[in-house]
């Protein structure tokens, strides 16, 4: 997943949600396809950018250790 997949995949759900409930079927709760569009947008977008530098892939297996030597 890549920041720009996540991005436009947070606007699409939303959008879907807002158009979905105006336009949309009565007899379909709009978070369900808001949630199928979102994800299918997070993983096409995903995999069409390129993946995060190795600078950033360290920061986060960094913080990513640190946080699991927390207690609890």
């Amino acid at each position: 997943t890549t920041r720009d997949g996540v991005l436009a995949g947070i606007l699409t759900g939303g959008l879907t949600v807002i158009l979905w409930k105006q336009l949309g079927p009565a007899g379909i709760y709009e978070i369900i396809p808001g949630f199928f569009l979102s994800l299918f947008v997070i993983w096409a977008v995903s995999r069409l950018t390129p993946v995060p530098d190795d600078a950033v892939l360290a920061g986060f297996d960094a913080m990513e250790a640190e946080v699991a030597r927390l207690p609890g």
